[in-house]
C-alpha cells in the first residue's frame, strides 16, 4: 500500500529577524524588487518560511550624481505586490512595480532612491535602494 499524509505546514515567524536587504532589477515588466532578510550578525538568513507580508514603497527620481544626491519627484507611492520564489536561494520574496504605476516612464539612464517598508508578524523593517535603474533593461 501507500501511505500519504497530507501536513499543512504554517511559519509564524524567522528566527533572529533583524532586518531586510533590498535588491533592484530593471526588467521588461517593471523594476523587480528582491527581500532578503539578515540575522543579527548582518548575515543573510537562509531558511525561513513562508510568512505573510506586506511591502509598500515610495520611488523617488534621484537628483545629482552618484555620491552627492538628494530624492526628486516623487514617481511612485504604494504597496507593491509580493510573490514568493521557491527556486531562489535567499530572496524567496519579490515584488514588482510595473512601468505603467511609475508616474513618468523613463527611457533614458536615470537612477532613483526607493524607500520600503516591509510589514511582518514580527514587526516592520525599512530599506532604502539609492541605484535603482529607472529604463528597462534588455
Amino acid at each position: 500500500g501507500e501511505n500519504i499524509l497530507d501536513v499543512s505546514l504554517k511559519g509564524e515567524k524567522i528566527p533572529d529577524l533583524q532586518g531586510i536587504i533590498v535588491f533592484t532589477e530593471s526588467q521588461e515588466k517593471g523594476i523587480q524588487l528582491e527581500i532578503r532578510f539578515s540575522d543579527s550578525k548582518g548575515e543573510g538568513i537562509t531558511k525561513f518560511p513562508r510568512l505573510s507580508l506586506n511591502l509598500e514603497g515610495k520611488l523617488y527620481l534621484r537628483l545629482g550624481d552618484e555620491e552627492n544626491y538628494t530624492r526628486g519627484k516623487e514617481l511612485f507611492s504604494g504597496p507593491i505586490e509580493l510573490f514568493w520564489d521557491s527556486q531562489a536561494f535567499l530572496a524567496k520574496n519579490k515584488g514588482i512595480v510595473p512601468w505603467e504605476k511609475i508616474g513618468e516612464h523613463l527611457e533614458i539612464e536615470k537612477y532613483g532612491i526607493l524607500d520600503v517598508v516591509l510589514h511582518t508578524p514580527q514587526g516592520d523593517f525599512e530599506d532604502t535602494v539609492d541605484d535603482v535603474k529607472l529604463y528597462p533593461e534588455g
